[in-house]
């Protein structure tokens, strides 16, 4: 939009200075041919040459109301496509704010989890990660996250699938384990794996980030 305008406002301004160009190194021919006309003319040539003269400016200013209701028409389905871009990242922030507050519970949990030293505390706290896993799991199968993604501009989409991706990649980790890994190893991996969606989350939007960051914090 912003280059068709340059555009557009250019081409007026080269118009302007053609016009402008032309009609000076043109004006004593007309002026002259005028003064003839109305000496030796009759009454009828003059008028008929006055109207020929607003004939040729009617037509030049139709002409020229159609070539900028063409290019209205031109930019109306940009301005259409942009506009639903807008909303799927709208739409997308909603339904990724749920995933990441959910994400950020989890970070909370696998925290306390590593640092619980008793029996009770650990069977507890890895009970609370194991169920806050399977939420993230059923969120990730929302239709909405495979549906809103194709209609964002690219920057965002990239962002929003990779959040995406990572997500369900360290949940499946999680809840299959290959049994080669301890538990703290696995909550550990677990935790490293939350922080590392930091730069997706802010290029998507860090307001979400933010918000992911408190809601994960361990009390002083």
């Amino acid at each position: 939009m912003g280059l068709k305008a340059s555009i557009l406002a250019m081409g007026i301004i080269l118009a302007f200075l053609a016009g402008t160009t032309i009609s000076f190194f043109t004006l004593p021919v007309w002026v002259t041919f005028v003064i003839n006309f109305a000496k030796e003319g009759n009454r009828t040539d003059w008028l008929g040459f006055a109207g020929a003269i607003f004939a040729g400016f009617m037509t030049l200013t139709a002409a020229i109301i159609a070539w900028l209701a063409v290019q209205r028409q031109i930019a109306a389905p940009e301005e259409a496509h942009r506009r639903s871009q807008d909303a799927a990242k709208y739409v997308g922030t909603v339904v990724l704010a749920q995933l990441i507050h959910v994400a950020s519970v989890l970070l909370y949990a696998v925290q306390i989890a590593r640092a619980a030293n008793t029996t009770p505390a650990i069977d507890e706290w890895d009970g609370v990660v194991d169920r806050t896993c399977i939420q993230v799991s059923r969120m990730l199968d929302h239709f909405a996250l495979r549906e809103i993604a194709s209609e964002m501009q690219v920057d965002a989409r990239i962002h929003f699938l990779i959040i995406v991706l990572q997500l369900s990649t360290m949940i499946n980790i999680h809840t299959t384990p290959l049994g080669i890994l301890s538990r703290d190893e696995t909550l550990q991996t677990l935790e490293s794996q939350l922080r590392g969606l930091q730069p997706y989350i802010t290029g998507f939007d860090p307001d979400l980030w933010t918000v992911f960051e408190r809601d994960s914090r361990l009390p002083a």
